[in-house]
């Protein structure tokens, strides 16, 4: 008879042993699927982050193309000015020298 009840014992310790190790295996199942998740909500916003970097950086570089040309644009319209009014101070001294003359 005492032989049955730890016989009875030793089975009821077995399948609460059982039981933990199923409810242990049912949360490590859901740890996984939320690390699973999580990863996946990281890379697409890593994506997005990434996405939006480039788009910033794509148009910084419009923004620099775009003040290099104006630059030019100014220097090449100085260099016409300075023409321009190296022409009409030359007018300007044959017009002196005719009148003188």
């Amino acid at each position: 008879m005492q032989d049955g009840v730890i016989v009875v014992g030793l089975l009821a310790a077995c399948l609460v042993a059982l039981v933990l190790v199923l409810l242990a295996r049912r949360e490590a199942t859901a740890v996984r699927q939320q690390a699973a998740d999580d990863v996946r909500d990281i890379r697409d916003e890593s994506r997005n982050v990434l996405a939006d970097a480039q788009r910033r950086e794509a148009r910084a570089v419009e923004r620099e193309e775009n003040a290099s040309a104006a630059e030019r644009s100014a220097v090449e319209r100085e260099r016409a000015a300075r023409a321009a009014q190296d022409a009409a101070g030359d007018l300007r001294r044959e017009a002196a020298d005719q009148a003188a003359a």
